[in-house]
């Protein structure tokens, strides 16, 4: 296999991973993660190794970690997620070794797959972090829900929750910039100052500092059109009470579920009716197409589109890392950034 590998090495090298060692009890632990060595499969026709640079940290990988199963298999699982890279060696001719590229793939640092899974990046941004952030999946997901799915209108009141996350603050400014009044729910004063100052949200709600249904009236004192929902029944039930006649409920995320299976009940559940409030989940998996990327590159291009990301360093850090996003430590997007010294 001489030639094949990174270096040109006869022997396959080993590389970092993370994989979960245990099945979470309630909420998920940095100890429920480990950091092992392990084998980087040799590459077969077709395939190239992908050194990683990025790794995207995304709070649905929670409910696919609490789904894992150890009863009949109790080996570490592989957490597989989002990475950008660049690709070392590759037996594809069409994707030369230098190439950066987008794929799913497990948490390692050197990764063997299919060349032809993986997407070719474009050289800008710089930042391959973007690619997994506003230009990628985060803004492909809050494109999708807001303009496709909830079909936003110029002078409609929109209701953003989770508002400072990688999705929910995309989300806002698509609805702003095409015309909406945009409201945000967000926690603390900082990631209230980004929001307004930063990704131009008409009004930030925080929910740690009193009662968001008092919060809303004020808000939105003729009731909310739309509201993009990422967090759950905490942020949900309030929104219901506030809705008008015919609004609609995107339905992007439930990351205050994720982690637990307790039943979930809602005070305003009956506003559904009353109101004629429409629920709609969806999923980035069930669209396929160029048109949302399209869209979110042409608002960075006109300078309407703003993102932040929380960044993490050290491959040894993503245990602690991934937990501390699920906590809501920081802001926007989380990515694990590696450097070649990490390596």
């Amino acid at each position: 296999m001489t030639g094949h590998w990174p270096g040109g090495a006869d022997q396959p090298p080993h590389t970092r991973a993370v994989r979960l060692i245990r099945p979470p009890a309630g909420l998920i632990r940095a100890e429920d993660l480990a950091v092992t060595e392990v084998p980087v499969r040799p590459p077969g026709p077709g395939d190239a190794i992908v050194r990683v640079e990025h790794i995207s940290l995304d709070p649905y990988l929670a409910l696919r970690m609490a789904a894992m199963e150890f009863d009949a298999d109790p080996d570490p699982k592989p957490v597989i997620g989002r990475v950008v890279g660049r690709v070392v060696s590759s037996r594809d001719p069409a994707l030369a070794p230098g190439a950066r590229v987008l794929g799913f793939a497990e948490w390692r640092e050197l990764v063997t797959g299919p060349a032809a899974a993986l997407s070719r990046l474009p050289k800008e941004p710089a930042d391959g972090a973007a690619f997994l952030g506003a230009l990628g999946h985060s803004g492909v997901t809050a494109w999708l829900g807001m303009v496709r799915i909830g079909q936003v209108q110029p002078g409609e009141t929109v209701l953003v929750s989770g508002a400072a996350g990688a999705v929910g603050s995309i989300a806002g400014q698509i609805a702003r910039d095409r015309g909406a009044r945009v409201i945000g729910i967000a926690g603390g004063a900082a990631k209230a100052r980004w929001l307004r100052e930063v990704a131009g949200f008409d009004a930030v709600l925080d929910y740690q500092s009193g009662d968001l249904t008092a919060q809303l009236a004020q808000a939105a004192p003729e009731g909310l059109d739309l509201m993009f929902e990422n967090v759950g029944a905490a942020t949900l039930d309030p929104a219901l009470g506030a809705m008008k006649r015919f609004g609609r409920v995107v339905l992007c995320g439930l990351k205050q579920h994720y982690q637990d299976n307790e039943p979930v009940a809602l005070v305003n559940f009956r506003q559904l009716l009353a109101r004629a409030v429409r629920i709609l989940p969806f999923s980035i998996y069930d669209q396929d197409d160029a048109e949302p990327l399209a869209a979110l590159r042409d608002m960075a291009a006109r300078g309407c589109l703003q993102w932040h990301i929380t960044r993490h360093h050290g491959f040894e850090t993503l245990p602690a890392a991934f937990v501390a996003m699920l906590a809501g430590a920081g802001f926007g997007k989380h990515v694990l950034s590696l450097e070649m010294a990490d390596m």
